[in-house]
């Protein structure tokens, strides 16, 4: 179960529950992946099958309609990743991600980083989702700034980038004066 950290993301899962019994949650997870069955039966092991809800393999388009009903999303918790299709279809629903990432602990590197809850310990996934349940309007304004980070970072780059390739090529075949 350690493809992605879906046992650290149970545990901390399980540290949650157990501290909020009256909080009514939903871990929600995809079947996909090497560790569908092993996580199933993880979670039957540990009692939290009415706290796990599993969807079927699905196109992406179908899981972004998902990812709009999250609260926060979950990324990885081994491989310290800054991109990846989870964490692009997050920023992209201006959803607040909990994750690990190496590159968001070292302040030079991550002041030009999306904002994310940086987690790879079962106590920590449990903290920032209790961090959340606490406030979450800093959680929310965490997603819209990750939002406005892809925008900023991914989509106006590839944009301007895509306007002046056309603006040059338009050039050199004569169609407008530089």
């Amino acid at each position: 179960m350690n493809a992605k950290g879906n046992k650290v993301l149970i545990d901390g899962w399980s540290l949650f529950c157990q501290r909020n019994p009256s909080i009514k949650k939903t871990l929600v997870f995809i079947e996909y992946g090497p560790d569908v069955i092993a996580s199933k039966k993880y979670i039957a092991n540990l009692g939290l099958e009415s706290t796990v809800s599993w969807l079927p393999l699905m196109y992406r388009k179908d899981l972004m309609a998902g990812l709009s009903m999250a609260d926060i999303v979950a990324a990885e918790f081994i491989q310290s990743w800054i991109c990846g299709g989870i964490i692009y279809e997050a920023l992209v629903m201006g959803k607040p991600l909990i994750m690990h990432s190496d590159e968001h602990k070292n302040p030079a590197k991550s002041a030009n980083l999306y904002p994310i809850y940086n987690a790879r310990t079962p106590e920590a996934i449990a903290g920032h989702l209790q961090q959340f349940v606490v406030n979450p309007d800093s959680g929310r304004n965490n997603g819209i700034a990750g939002h406005t980070w892809y925008l900023n970072n991914v989509v106006n780059k590839a944009i301007s980038m895509y306007a002046n390739y056309l603006i040059n090529r338009a050039s050199e075949l004569g169609k407008i004066a530089r």
